[in-house]
């Protein structure tokens, strides 16, 4: 039977949340989710259980399968729109950080960051403990306080074979729903011994700067001659007693500030880090790129490196993974990171399409600008500058990014003076006093008279025109920017006008 359905609900949260507590029969959920009431009926009680669903499996990383569970596409719809309204009725605890929105691994892992001890929990097999009688039991009680056929419907609907299936829209919020009872135990629990605690899905974490452990929560004891790890009395009872869970002992970790601390995969002994083997990941693929050339790196990558995940999907292509693994290193160790910065913009520079010169003849990696400068003024203005125009996705040539240990200086400086399509110069007194500064401009000048096209954007720092008149008249006459009558944005507005001509 066909269905279709919009995909998601035209209503505000408010709406949505007001409609959610008024809902007396199915009838209403039909309306409350935009489809005929017979639709409904028709993937709850019309479509074997048999066809709900299909299965495929991902690799874990220990090498083991997991098993996923996916709707089809009509039922998949219907489960995206009352994950739509769950998001409005549900109030995530602060220590819930998965599946809740501007929350993720990172914030999760930054609460125990630079902590002397970090236990880590897992729950097993999660979803599916999280059964029909569970979630019937949870939207009939409070705060949801659904009658019994609406609460009956929504587990339905959001069960396959009697169980949450990990797949599916809804599973993500159901499972932050039920676990909120718990979610509220063990922060209380924590609190009392002075410890923080987070939640991401089956990942429970806590960690204290207190000189011992409290015993309480885990201890190392010996089970028949070893040294094991045993989770406390009062923690292991709130999991699987009061909640029903079950902690997977296999995967309880109590990490301690001398070795290497990890929470959701973030290194946290002192802020948010990835392992230095991603890093040497991305170093190695940009390498790859940059000496070979990217067709190469591609097959390299297809060969070696690329390990489908998912059947279904096409294999993602060494660009796109590239981009991923920059991004992800961003979001952990923010974007004003060295490390990052050098990447991303190595991946734009190597990313540039290609350019032809007044013969035809084909100039690689041809950058936006160049910035010519005194080192005594890159601290305060230069770098603050670069940096904003490369935010604005123009591609600049600076040389703390361009010049690598081992690089001829003189050479480095040719080739993106001949690459770069403009060239800012920072006019200072301490630029007409060094040598590097001025053999730039004797470069630029020297071009510009070979081909006829103005390629210098003048800043004026800290000197007024008076002093350029003293220095070279001709230099005078070229209009030009200064600081600090002017700020750095607005300096970037203008010169994007430049920059942004493509002639």
């Amino acid at each position: 039977m066909p269905i279709n359905i919009d995909l998601s609900l035209n209503r505000t949260e408010e709406e949505l949340r007001e409609s959610f507590f008024l809902l007396k029969t199915c009838d209403d959920l039909a309306l409350l989710l935009e489809i005929p009431a017979s639709k409904l009926t028709y993937y709850l009680y019309g479509l074997p259980e048999d066809k709900k669903y299909y299965n495929f499996t991902i690799p874990k990383k220990s090498g083991e399968q997991r098993v996923i569970c996916a709707p089809i596409n009509g039922l998949k719809i219907i489960q995206q729109k009352i994950s739509q309204v769950l998001f409005c009725i549900y109030r995530p605890k602060s220590s819930v950080n998965g599946f809740v929105s501007s929350r993720n691994i990172v914030t999760n892992a930054k609460v125990h960051c630079n902590k002397k001890f970090v236990l880590n929990i897992d729950l097993e097999n999660f979803f599916p403990s999280i059964h029909f009688g569970r979630i019937q039991g949870m939207f009939m009680a409070w705060p949801y306080n659904c009658n019994h056929e609406v609460a009956k419907t929504l587990a339905q609907i959001c069960c396959c074979n009697k169980k949450l299936p990990q797949g599916a829209p809804t599973s993500p919020i159901i499972s932050n729903m039920i676990c909120s009872k718990m979610d509220s135990e063990l922060q209380g629990l924590a609190n009392n011994f002075r410890c923080r605690y987070t939640r991401y899905s089956d990942d429970l974490t806590f960690s204290t700067s207190s000189a011992k452990f409290p015993i309480e929560l885990a201890k190392y004891t010996l089970l028949s001659g070893n040294k094991t790890l045993v989770v406390g009395g009062h923690l292991k009872e709130i999991i699987e007693k009061n909640n029903g869970f079950r902690i997977n002992y296999r995967k309880i970790r109590l990490q301690e500030f001398n070795h290497r601390q990890s929470v959701t995969g973030i290194i946290t002994n002192k802020f948010p880090n990835v392992k230095r083997k991603y890093v040497r990941q991305i170093r190695a693929m940009l390498h790859a790129w940059e000496k070979f050339g990217l067709k190469d790196a591609e097959r390299e990558f297809r060969q070696k490196f690329a390990k489908c995940r998912c059947p279904a999907k096409q294999l993602p292509s060494f660009l796109e993974v590239l981009k991923g693994k920059i991004g992800f290193l961003g979001m952990v160790r923010g974007k004003d990171d060295p490390i990052y910065y050098f990447f991303n913009y190595k991946y734009k520079n190597l990313l540039r399409p290609t350019y032809l010169d007044k013969k035809g003849e084909i100039m690689q990696n041809r950058y936006d600008a160049f910035i010519s400068y005194a080192s005594e003024d890159k601290k305060n203005f230069v770098i603050n500058l670069a940096k904003e125009l490369i935010r604005e996705g123009f591609d600049i040539w600076f040389d703390e990014t361009a010049i690598k240990v081992g690089d001829s200086i003189r050479r480095k400086i040719d080739e993106g003076l001949t690459r770069s399509r403009f060239a800012i110069v920072i006019f200072s007194e301490a630029f007409f006093k060094k040598n590097w500064p001025q053999h730039e401009l004797s470069g630029l000048v020297s071009l510009e008279m070979n081909d006829g096209r103005k390629r210098i954007l003048p800043i004026w720092y800290k000197i007024d025109k008076e002093y350029i008149i003293s220095i070279s008249p001709p230099l005078a006459d070229i209009h030009a920017l200064t600081f600090p009558q002017q700020t750095i944005g607005q300096m970037v507005d203008e010169l994007s006008k430049k920059l942004k001509d493509k002639s």
